[in-house]
């Protein structure tokens, strides 16, 4: 469609949902479905995103129905669960529960002593080249691998996030 040709996304969903009134685009959904492998099980699952409403089309009761239609091509493909990550409550009357968590991390004398740091720390922005490292922490740190290298930036990052290296 031509009112994509400008945007940039992190994710690309295979399937999209629209509401359309007079061939005009009111409301857009995506539903992004993955497999999870777990003792030598495959599941699905997926991911909720892009639930937009044209502002002047609001209040309409479009994402209700792109919500509904999610829900339904959830239970048609046997999906095992779904998340999605927008930081709105509205989710919660869809079934959706805020879950996760935030770490902040200070790094003073005290973490130097008690984490065996010899050197000193750098703190900078990801850049492509750190990912064989991080994504090698992360196969040896994780009971669950979820996440394929080839998205595993595309994984962690969220609309107003930054991700950053730490080296030593």
């Amino acid at each position: 469609l031509d009112c994509f040709k400008n945007i940039s996304s992190a994710k690309v969903y295979k399937e999209y949902e629209f509401v359309l009134d007079d061939n005009k685009m009111k409301a857009i959904s995506g539903n992004l479905i993955n497999t999870l492998s777990l003792n030598n099980q495959k599941y699905l699952y997926s991911i909720v995103g892009t639930v937009s409403t044209l502002p002047e089309e609001s209040n309409k009761g479009y994402m209700a129905l792109l919500m509904k239609a999610m829900d339904d091509e959830n239970i048609e493909k046997d999906i095992v669960f779904s998340m999605l990550t927008g930081k709105r409550q509205r989710y919660n009357r869809y079934g959706y529960e805020r879950s996760g968590q935030r770490i902040n991390y200070t790094i003073d004398s005290h973490y130097y002593k008690h984490n065996l740091v010899e050197g000193t720390l750098l703190i900078r922005p990801f850049i492509e080249s750190d990912l064989d490292s991080i994504f090698e922490i992360y196969l040896f740190s994780q009971p669950i691998i979820l996440r394929k290298k080839e998205e595993f930036i595309l994984d962690l990052r969220i609309s107003n996030s930054t991700i950053y290296t730490i080296l030593e």
